[in-house]
């Protein structure tokens, strides 16, 4: 779920303090705005059905007057700003698709503030199994009719904004990153810098990209960036049979493949990823035959 900052103000009345006269009450303009940066907001949720928050809604005011009054701002779906958002930037990029209205409905079509209220949320109702995760699922959104005395601000002056829809597998999340990771000399075969054993607290994140796929960036033994085998990689997870996949994003690395004898698998009861990967050079003195190789468990947090 979009986690939005917002203050809790409690009015304590001062009877015994005259307070001076402010002098801003009434400046500026009441509004409603969306806590989204640059127009696009990020909802992450569980694998799970339920109602839930999709994005905050604030409120601002210029005066305790108005802080203490109720107030409403309506809303509606509007998918064709995923249209327009996806024409105007590169092609290079995953387009926005519209989430299914079976996995992601919004609930009601206004938020109603009670006095002293700075945020409330726009909520959705949520069915994971229908989506998919595959996918770059959002809604389009489009704030309207506020409370008399009241603006709204967003996107654009009609409060248009897009609230991007990411639901994530039972894979996804931070792990401890530990094992071996060959880097050989192509002539020698002996081990170089940034390979060896993982030192103690490398950590890599896996993020969602399919029902049974997570996307990560493997890293050599200090924790940098493994150079050659892509971008990013994609760990595939057989759900029946636990057997673990690795695909380099973006690169054909020369004898790319699982290390033979080695383990690629998912362990349901611990929640570890055994990857063992080899790549490059053939190198008979080198571990496992090759320059390059990645042997290493990911352990939940």
């Amino acid at each position: 779920m979009i986690v939005a900052a917002f203050m809790a103000v409690t009015l304590v009345p001062m009877s015994c303090i005259e307070e001076p006269e402010s002098q801003v009450a009434g400046k500026g303009q009441n509004r409603f705005r969306p806590s989204v940066d640059g127009g696009i907001g990020l909802a992450v949720f569980n694998a799970e059905a339920g109602t839930f928050p999709l994005v905050e809604i604030w409120r601002d005011v210029n005066s305790n007057s108005a802080l203490n009054s109720g107030a409403t701002i309506e809303f509606e779906v509007d998918n064709s700003l995923l249209t327009a958002y996806n024409a105007s930037n590169p092609a290079s990029e995953k387009d926005f698709v519209p989430a299914p209205s079976a996995a992601v409905s919004t609930v009601g079509s206004s938020v109603t503030y009670a006095a002293g209220e700075f945020t409330k949320a726009i909520m959705v109702n949520l069915d994971p199994t229908k989506l998919d995760l595959s996918a770059r699922n959002a809604i389009g959104i489009r704030l309207k009719n506020p409370s008399d005395g009241y603006g709204i601000s967003g996107l654009t002056e009609n409060g248009e904004f897009i609230a991007e829809v990411i639901v994530k597998n039972k894979y996804a999340g931070s792990y401890n990153y530990t094992g071996h990771i060959g880097r050989y000399d192509a002539v020698s075969c002996e081990l170089i810098e940034l390979g060896g054993p993982v030192q103690p607290g490398v950590s890599v994140d896996l993020a969602t990209t399919g029902a049974n796929t997570v996307s990560t960036v493997l890293l050599w033994a200090t924790g940098s960036t493994i150079g050659g085998i892509g971008t990013s990689q994609t760990i595939a997870i057989d759900p029946a049979t636990n057997a673990v996949t690795l695909t380099a994003n973006g690169a054909s690395p020369a004898n790319w493949g699982p290390i033979p004898g080695q383990p690629n698998k998912y362990d349901p009861a611990t929640g570890e990823i055994y990857v063992s990967y080899k790549w490059s050079s053939p190198c008979a003195g080198a571990e496992h035959g090759f320059i390059r190789h990645v042997r290493v468990v990911l352990k939940p947090k």
